[in-house]
Order: structure tokens, then sequence, then C-alpha cells
């Protein structure tokens, strides 16, 4: 499927897999999952003098990785290093990128909705985390806009599908959006009208 086909797929089943668009060699998916769940639990192993070395590097050397493990296992690929290239650099770069972003933002989202956190952090502010070459004018538009993190309807409108968002409420926000969250304290959410001082 390509990019616009997986959009049609509900957010919760692509939340979950592990996919990118136009794919359809399931090793390759597994080689670059796994590579990936090893950088990000930082998975170390042994090397020959006893010391412990990372098992999977940054991005570059997910990019180096998956060229060879595609020359290995015969992967055609068209090597006009586009990101309709699945083996250009480009596109690797993309894939490790997204995964990794995907898996941290969704990490800070779940820790953000512990009721502990909750109480005192209730809302976050729609921040600019890097510059993007072609910003969307309605993140634009929202900038530094405060919202408790349960409105939903707003971090998902943050993050729809027609502006090349993922269709969740939490980041990341689109491909190379540049966009991301803050914590803001309760005193600051309670001051903007955002809830009551008793409110839970």
């Amino acid at each position: 499927m390509n990019t616009a086909e997986w959009k049609a797929i509900p957010a919760a089943i692509r939340q979950r897999s592990f996919f990118s668009a136009t794919v359809e060699d399931a090793r390759f998916l597994q080689e670059a999952r796994n590579f990936l769940d090893d950088y990000l639990r930082q998975t170390t192993v042994k090397l020959p003098d006893g010391t412990l070395a990372m098992k999977a590097g940054g991005r570059g050397e997910f990019v180096t990785h998956m060229k060879e493990f595609m020359q290995k296992t015969g992967m055609e690929r068209s090597k006009d290093e586009t990101l309709t290239d699945i083996g250009g650099s480009a596109r690797l770069r993309l894939i490790f990128d997204t995964q990794v972003r995907m898996a941290h933002d969704f990490g800070n989202y779940k820790q953000g909705l512990d009721p502990e956190m909750m109480h005192q952090f209730p809302a976050w502010r729609f921040i600019r985390g890097e510059q993007s070459e072609v910003p969307r004018p309605l993140h634009e538009q929202n900038e530094g806009e405060v919202r408790l993190k349960t409105d939903e309807a707003f971090w998902l409108a943050m993050n729809h599908d027609d502006i090349g968002g993922f269709g969740l409420p939490h980041g990341p926000w689109g491909f190379n959006s540049g966009m991301d969250v803050e914590d803001v304290a309760r005193d600051e959410a309670i001051a903007l009208g955002l809830l009551d001082d008793d409110e839970t």
C-alpha cells in the first residue's frame, strides 16, 4: 500500500504496526524493526575483549545495515536515492527518524496520562521543536496553544490525515513537521481557565 492507502487503515492498527509505504517484504520490515528495537532498548553485546558495546548504533549505522541486508537478500531497489526508493539513504533515514520519534512520543504520551502526572501537569503547550522546510499552516496558527491533555479533538486535529498527520492524539505531528509538546503545570492551566481549582 502507498502512503494514502495506509492512511485509510484505522489509527489503532497503524499505531501497533510496523510498516513502510509500498514495502511488501516482511524480512525487510522485521530486520528494520529488530534493529530499531535494539537501538531503543539500548541492547548491548559483549565484545571479544569483554567490553560491552551497543548492539545497534544510530541512524547512519541503520542506513548501512539495511542497505547491506537488501544486498544480501537480493531485494530490488530503484537506486534513485529519493524517498520512493526503499533502499535509498533518504528513505532509510526517514524510517529511522519516524520510528524513533513515534516510540519517544508514544512513551511521552503514556507517561503524561499517568494520574499523578495529569494532576500536576494537566495540559500541553503545542510548540515548535525544530524548524520545518514547509510548516503546516494549521500548526503555525496553533503554535503556543495550551490545551488539556484530554482535549482529544484538538490534538487529533493537529495530527489529522488531511494535513499529513498520523491520525493520533500525540506526536509525531506528521512527517518533518518539527512540532512538539511541553508540559504545562496545573497553576498555569487554572490561570488560563482550562480547569477549576478543585477539578480532578
